[in-house]
């Protein structure tokens, strides 16, 4: 009788553990997608402040 409530208790810690898992390579991949954005972004604006991109928004700055 002991065996099947540790063999139960074990199957719910292991699926714990692998949502804890699954929730911080989410969380990473999301924090990744977003530093990605804001520094290419900021790349992109500095294009186009040179010059390079357009010539109407010369007077804007991305700071």
């Amino acid at each position: 009788m002991m065996m099947d409530c540790g063999g139960a208790a074990m199957m719910i810690g292991m699926g714990v553990v692998w949502l804890l898992v699954v929730a911080v390579l989410i969380l990473g991949l999301a924090a990744l997608v977003k530093y990605l954005q804001t520094t290419l972004g900021a790349r992109a604006g500095a294009a186009l402040i040179k010059g390079t991109g357009g010539a109407g928004i010369q007077g804007v700055r991305r700071e």
